[in-house]
């Protein structure tokens, strides 16, 4: 709770779950006996998995290939002629 708790890690219940999830999953990956062993002798304590937030259902998607762009990336002009090249034309 100290890691999850800290300033710059508040976030909603979900993003702390989440945070929890990747943390217990981290340390478990390194140190799996002992992780391991405190679920299994406590049998209170449940296993932390992700939470499932919004899932999307099941759908095809039309996909649109963008033609080449000629354009070179080094410059901030080039970029603003390449975006609008792919939002707007």
């Amino acid at each position: 709770m100290d890691i999850t708790e800290a300033l710059g890690n508040i976030y909603n219940t979900v993003q702390n779950r989440i945070s929890i999830f990747v943390i217990a999953d981290a340390l478990q990956s390194i140190y799996p006996a002992t992780i391991n062993g405190i679920f299994e002798s406590n049998t209170e304590l449940k296993y932390l998995y992700m939470p499932e937030i919004d899932i999307l259902l099941f759908i095809k998607t039309m996909h649109i290939n963008l033609g080449p762009i000629i354009e070179s990336e080094a410059f901030i002009n080039s970029n603003y002629r390449i975006l609008k090249t792919i939002f707007l034309e």
